[in-house]
């Protein structure tokens, strides 16, 4: 996976976390395209680790291109949703605990 996106997603959740926030947005990858992507809260486990899921959605996708939302795992392979062209659509990874953000990838068809 792109690193930078990830380690930016993983440094946007942390200040969210801080200030409050459970939502993180993650950067924008390409200019041609408009897509947001979020570490939802799921399931507030009280003293275990709360679980998660990413959510993602794009108003804008161009026409060569196609993106997958993540959900970014500590310790394990990262869950990913199939490539989607379709716009304003929410597309959602399974869920997960001891996550860090979310973030999304856009690829050449």
């Amino acid at each position: 996976m792109n690193k930078v996106l990830k380690l930016v997603a993983a440094t946007a959740s942390a200040v969210g976390l801080l200030a409050g926030g459970a939502l993180v947005a993650a950067p924008v990858a390409n200019a041609a395209t408009a897509c947001s992507a979020n570490r939802v809260l799921v399931d507030d486990r009280g003293w275990l680790p709360d679980s998660h899921k990413a959510t993602g959605r794009c108003s804008k996708i161009d026409g060569n291109k196609k993106v997958r939302i993540s959900l970014d795992r500590i310790a394990d392979f990262d869950y990913h949703t199939s490539w989607f062209t379709r716009t304003n659509t929410t597309y959602s990874t399974n869920q997960s605990t001891l996550t860090r953000g979310a973030y999304y990838t856009v690829r050449n068809v």
